[in-house]
């Protein structure tokens, strides 16, 4: 498999799973390859870690919850899996500039961006994601 289609299969099946626990192994073996080496692929394809692509994903579906429902910071923090508050609330607030609470009260706007091949996914338009772009 070429490092674009590993690319490929990897942000699927992180968009299809972005609730579940993710283990790079786990991902690995639906592209065939080891976690070494599909990470090593990845970071070169993508120009960051796969673990911080995962967060800027939960992150990103956390912030469309936060506009879209009327649940708890606290839930929705723990269906993205960040079980401390405090975690949840540095990370959101290093991707956004916004703690989740203030977030939820700008309401700034979301929309859509290709995330691969055909693939779109929902992206925070006020949210500055270069490397992710140039994909």
């Amino acid at each position: 498999m070429d490092s674009q289609t590993v690319t490929g299969s990897v942000i699927l099946y992180v968009e299809s799973r972005v609730r579940e626990p993710l283990p790079d192994a786990e991902i690995a073996r639906t592209c065939g390859l080891s976690a070494a080496h599909m990470r090593d692929l990845f970071r070169r394809r993508m120009g960051i870690p796969l673990g911080t692509y995962i967060r800027r994903r939960r992150i990103t579906y956390a912030a469309f919850d936060l506009l879209h429902s009327g649940d708890s910071v606290l839930d929705i923090a723990a269906r993205y899996g960040f079980e401390v508050p405090d975690t949840f609330t540095r990370a959101f607030r290093r991707e956004t500039g916004y703690t989740p609470s203030g977030f939820r009260r700008a309401r700034p706007p979301m929309g859509t961006k290709r995330l691969c091949g055909g693939a779109f996914g929902i992206c925070i338009a006020t949210v500055r994601m270069e490397r992710e772009e140039e994909t």
